[in-house]
């Protein structure tokens, strides 16, 4: 069987400055835990299942980076990617 989670919330206590090593924890977990796959939400604003619009919420790729440099095994993808949303820069 494989086991696959996602990071939909990022409010956690400490404020936004807390994400980081919350982040780090959560995959370095589910590294030592046996999960297969790790995928982050694609939105412009957080779901209201997850929380309140004005919740954190990070961008989709700039999570997977920092993810990737954090796990030794764990496969990890966008859920949805709203091209549409994104700027030309991005």
């Amino acid at each position: 069987m494989r086991l696959s989670m996602s990071l939909a919330n990022h409010s956690w206590p400490g404020g936004p400055e807390s994400i980081g090593p919350h982040v780090s924890r959560i995959v370095g977990l589910a590294d030592q835990a046996g999960i297969d796959t790790l995928w982050a939400m694609d939105h412009l604003f957080q779901i209201p299942i997850n929380g309140p619009a004005t919740d954190p919420l990070l961008e989709a790729y700039a999570l997977l980076g920092f993810v990737a440099g954090h796990t030794e095994r764990v496969r990890f993808g966008a859920l949805v990617t709203a091209s549409p949303t994104g700027t030309p820069a991005c």
